[in-house]
């Protein structure tokens, strides 16, 4: 029994980066800066309408066009014809489904227990960032999933989807409503708040920035494609997993860690050849 319960101490500091000597202590730490995280996030769009509500107008405005315009931009990027004719139906698909709970734990825990076995606090705190960001963006999608209702768009009867708000959640037999869980996107928000973090850790010469929005635009992309989601569901979920992922940042103070051992990955250019290079500062 005790050899599993230290099993399991070490698989939960791995999610979130933690070195297992200090568990306690640092899990009650990392519960700390979670609920801080959260308290800073509820309060940020109050504080954006109070210091700057010419910015925090133009964005509710520019949302609400999307809203409205959801149904032309839908037949400009993903109308039917468009999707059987270019063959995207599938890679949507396999693209919508790579974000399942097992990969995710898997990238997070991953990256936590290269940090412990390499010693690095980068990557230390790259895991902690990104379960950080993921379990935010998450809370905050699925509460505005709840608030909104609104119908996805393969299912939707109305010229841009109903909003039927939380009561569209439970029908007469009290199952819920999954056609109601249109706006926003979590499947962005997630890649979105990953993909943030990732070019915030790892920004060498642009690579790992272009390759983390790319995968993450692709990924809101395919929603479109598969009717689960309207452009404006995925405009606002990459919004959301942006924010958070900064919220989170800036909770770690926004710094690179500075223990000495850091690994970079790059670009050479040499004689009109191109090679990627990964490197080890000691």
């Amino acid at each position: 029994m005790t050899t599993f319960r230290l099993r399991a101490a070490c698989l939960a500091c791995a999610l979130a980066g933690l070195a297992p000597g200090s568990a306690c202590a640092d899990l009650a730490s990392f519960a700390g800066r979670l609920a801080g995280e959260f308290s800073a996030q509820a309060g940020y769009p109050f504080q954006l309408a109070r210091n700057d509500p010419a910015r925090f107008s133009l964005g509710l405005a520019g949302i609400a066009a999307l809203v409205v315009l959801d149904p032309m931009t839908r037949d400009a990027l993903a109308s039917p014809s468009f999707i059987a004719d270019n063959g995207l139906h599938e890679p949507a698909r396999w693209i919508s489904d790579l974000p399942t709970a097992r990969n995710t734990v898997a990238l997070v825990a991953g990256i936590g227990l290269v940090g412990l076995v390499t010693d690095s606090a980068r990557e230390r705190q790259t895991s902690m960032m990104l379960t950080e960001a993921i379990i935010t963006s998450g809370v905050w999608t699925g509460a505005l999933k709840w608030a909104a209702g609104r119908e996805r768009p393969r299912e939707a009867h109305e010229y841009a989807g109903d909003w039927a708000g939380p009561g569209a959640f439970a029908d007469d037999d009290g199952i819920p409503g999954r056609g109601f869980l249109s706006f926003p996107s979590g499947h962005t928000s997630s890649a979105f708040a990953v993909a943030t973090v990732f070019a915030h850790q790892y920004p060498s010469h642009g690579i790992v920035p272009v390759l983390a929005y790319g995968s993450a635009t692709a990924m809101g992309y395919s929603r479109i494609v598969l009717g689960a989601h309207w452009l404006s569901d995925v405009a606002v979920g990459a919004l959301l997993g942006v924010g958070c992922a900064r919220q989170v940042i800036s909770t770690h103070d926004g710094g690179e860690p500075r223990d000495g051992r850091e690994w970079h990955l790059g670009v050479d250019f040499h004689d009109g050849r191109r090679g990627v290079t990964l490197s080890r500062n000691f």
